[in-house]
């Protein structure tokens, strides 16, 4: 029954249970990437954080302050823990963030 979402049993609730996405929900936390709106595990994606830096925002998971997630370029391996490295978005995410206002969303305060 693919496609089928999950109520009270095991996941998280409203995250799919059964089919591809059953082994994001039954692995750990789930995050939304902001420009396609696909769902996968933090470490397959970048967190921005609105900044008064020039830049407008800071990337990592562990700054403080309300984030958007985008899904990370497929050649970036690795952990954006640290910021003081280069973290590759995928262009096509970042691109429909864009067109769908999606940051004055997701950095309202």
């Amino acid at each position: 029954m693919t496609g089928r979402r999950s109520k009270n049993g095991p996941g998280r609730p409203g995250v799919e249970t059964d089919g591809p996405a059953a082994t994001v929900a039954q692995v750990g936390p789930v995050r939304t990437c902001i420009g396609c709106r696909r769902k996968a595990r933090p470490d397959a994606m970048v967190r921005l954080v609105a900044s008064d830096e020039p830049s407008g925002f800071v990337v990592g998971r562990l700054a403080p302050g309300r984030g958007a997630w985008l899904c990370r370029a497929e050649e970036t391996p690795g952990d954006d823990r640290g910021s003081d490295h280069a973290v590759a978005l995928d262009g096509s995410c970042l691109g429909a963030a864009i067109k769908r206002k999606a940051f004055a969303r997701a950095f309202r305060r």
